[in-house]
């Protein structure tokens, strides 16, 4: 995903079970789609991508694309869709390090999209995304650096933090 995510709107929050297989064509907006259980597959842009238990899928808009359950039983999913101006949007599997939090903060999300219409509703929607999208884009950062690397840069960090404002 890219590092730009300016002034999002959210169109939709929503929650339910995956049907066994479909087909969209041209999705009218970007989604976050987070597998709370079972499993599916999806197909994007040529490549075959695995969504489980905890994961989270970036599609963007306008993207066509097909799913098909893998799993029986239940395959529940949360989602979020959004208006953003996003460069270059790419399809992007995330495996945060807090699955029950994202969880967490789409049903709230999920629960004032539905039943608070209010200004300070949907301010409050605003804010969860832009935690929702904190904690994915943080766990990126985590999964690429090892810790050794982790260890290298721990003290500037500390000295950054502490003395930022100097």
């Amino acid at each position: 995903m890219s590092d730009q995510l300016i002034f999002p709107e959210i169109v939709g929050v929503i929650s339910g079970n995956s049907t066994a297989e479909a087909t969209i064509k041209k999705r009218p907006s970007h989604t976050l789609i987070y597998k709370v259980n079972g499993e599916s597959l999806y197909f994007l842009r040529g490549k075959q991508i695995k969504l489980t238990p905890g994961t989270v899928l970036f599609v963007p808009e306008n993207e066509s694309y097909s799913f098909k359950k893998t799993t029986e039983g239940e395959s529940f999913y949360r989602l979020v869709n959004f208006h953003a101006d996003i460069a270059d949007p790419k399809p992007h599997l995330f495996t945060p390090s807090a699955p029950d939090v994202i969880s967490a903060l789409l049903k709230q999300m999920e629960n004032l999209w539905r039943f608070d219409n209010t200004l300070a509703g949907r301010c409050e929607v605003m804010s969860l995304f832009y935690k929702l999208a904190s904690l994915l884009l943080d766990s990126e950062k985590k999964e690429y650096q090892t810790s050794e690397q982790k260890m290298k840069i721990d003290p500037a960090m500390d000295f950054l933090e502490a003395h930022l404002f100097d």
